[in-house]
């Protein structure tokens, strides 16, 4: 193809009829450009006054209002303040209101820009009066400037696009002549139909591009203005928002605490009730031990003491001691076990944990506070498990799980069974807690991890346990989920979190 542009260059002919071919190209650019710009001018011009017009007919009967309710004196300066913020609100260049034949306001200096004539006013405000506009066209002129470089470059594109296919087509079928005349007669009506299908297709083209540009035009000013408009909303919703989790966080913090409170107390309760009986039994024995010495001391003093009567206080002595001492085993067995459940363990170390064991403390410790609710557990755990856990998160979850059991599960006294089970499954811990009570509803299930969500607040619940168990699941980077589908036909819980473990025993420490 370039050889054959060379070799026509070289012609004289050949470079006049580009010259021509160019500047034919040029002056129908410019005119269809012009052409199409004096119609945007057009358009742009009649949107403008017709803008202008709806301004000054909303205006209107703000002034008739004031003079309606004014005073005749005051009328020059309602109509000039009318007119100056008509002109400043709508950018014109010059507004001159006449009244009759002799009463005249104007605002701004006129020029030869065209003039907008309005007759205003009825029979009862302004009968004879006319308004003549002329708007500032600085905005009309960048308008058209911008529409008349781009319509330039898309014609001057589009019609050198046309008219090199154009005179690739001619030369191509001039240097095709010197063949066989049937073969250039041939050629010359194949040469013309693509020629015609490929004017269709420009034109076809052209006429895509022009809508397409219009609608992409269309498109990118309304998403701008959408994206305007969502980010101040987006950023008046943030702002809302996180005073709004501020408030939540700082409520929610209040709340866990007096839950702490009010179960420490309930603790402390349980422990008390639970050390009365052995610390009753051990004062009696010893009050009875001191009341049988000062019989032996009298025995012994007096004139006659038998042997039968000395034995006789010797083994009621013995027999509270023996009572006494019993008692106090237990009750420190049961300060021990609540030592173990009670000790503060740091919220950022995990250490060596065994889980049966914690397990079967709080199970102890829970039950002490719900008394007399009694009830029967299971535990499906493996007695040589050790997991490397927090102790203060772990023990939150089941703890909590228990006494939502103890709590909102049990309905009765007796009869009461619990099941909890855990394995190591998909190298994360799995632990579950059913019970036997009556279940819970979906619509309740549906929001019980919620904070401060309940449905015994009227007999002093707060709503927080579930919630506590569910953010400390979160911080052990595991979930907690309910299961209605139980064993014992109650309600279940499932928390499941990746840890450390170890069977004792193994030398490997698995970690997962």
């Amino acid at each position: 193809m370039l050889n054959i542009f060379e070799q026509l260059l070289r012609q004289p002919d050949a470079r006049r009829l580009y010259q021509s071919v160019l500047l034919v190209v040029v002056l129908l650019t410019l005119l269809i450009t012009l052409l199409q710009t004096g119609q945007q001018h057009a358009d742009l011009t009649a949107a403008q006054n017709a803008r202008i017009e709806r301004a000054v007919m909303q205006r209107l009967p703000m002034l008739f209002d004031k003079l309606s309710a004014g005073e005749v004196n005051l009328l020059p300066d309602h109509i000039n303040k009318w007119l100056e913020e008509l002109a400043r609100s709508e950018q014109l260049q010059h507004a001159s209101l006449t009244l009759g034949n002799n009463l005249s306001w104007q605002y701004g200096e006129p020029s030869s820009n065209p003039v907008l004539s309005l007759s205003l006013g009825d029979s009862k405000t302004l009968p004879t009066a006319m308004l003549q506009i002329q708007p500032s066209t600085r905005e009309i002129r960048h308008q058209l400037w911008q529409a008349f470089w781009r319509q330039l470059t898309f014609n001057t594109l589009l019609i050198m696009m046309a008219a090199a296919v154009g005179l690739l087509l001619f030369w191509r079928k001039m240097a095709m002549q010197s063949s066989a005349a049937e073969q250039n007669r041939q050629e010359r009506s194949a040469t013309q139909r693509q020629t015609d299908a490929l004017s269709a297709q420009i034109a076809s083209l052209q006429q895509s591009l022009t809508q397409v540009q219009t609608e992409r035009d269309a498109l990118q000013a309304r998403e701008q203005k959408y994206q305007a408009s969502l980010s101040l909303k987006d950023k008046e919703h943030s702002k809302e928002l996180e005073q709004s989790m501020l408030l939540l966080n700082r409520a929610q913090e209040l709340m866990v605490e007096q839950e702490k409170m009010a179960a420490l107390g309930g603790l402390v309760s349980g422990l008390a009730h639970e050390l009365n009986t052995p610390i009753g039994v051990c004062l009696t024995a010893s009050t009875m031990v001191k009341n049988e010495l000062q019989q032996l001391h009298q025995l012994i003093n007096g004139d006659e003491p038998t042997l039968d009567e000395i034995n006789s206080i010797i083994a009621d002595t013995q027999q509270s001691c023996e009572l006494a001492t019993g008692n106090i085993i237990k009750a420190s067995q049961l300060v021990q076990k609540f030592k173990t459940v009670a000790v503060a363990q740091p919220q950022d170390k995990p250490q060596d944990l065994n889980l049966l064991n914690i397990v079967e403390d709080l199970y102890d410790s829970t039950r002490l506070m719900y008394k007399p609710k009694e009830a029967q557990i299971e535990l499906d755990i493996a007695p040589n498990l050790e997991i490397v856990c927090n102790h203060s998160l772990l023990t939150q979850i089941i703890g909590n799980l228990l006494t939502n059991a103890f709590c909102h599960g049990f309905t009765q006294e007796k009869g009461n069974r619990l099941l909890v089970s855990a394995d190591i499954e998909d190298e994360q811990l799995k632990i579950t807690v059913e019970d036997n009570g009556p279940g819970i509803s979906s619509d309740v299930a549906e929001h019980m991890f919620e904070p401060f969500y309940t449905t015994s607040r009227n007999k002093g619940a707060t709503g927080l346990g579930l919630a506590a168990a569910y953010n400390a699941t979160t911080q052990l980077q595991g979930t907690i989920w309910f299961n209605k589908h139980t064993q014992l036909g109650g309600a279940g819980f499932v928390v499941q979190f990746p840890v450390q473990y170890r069977f004792i025993g193994d030398i490997e420490l698995y970690q997962c």
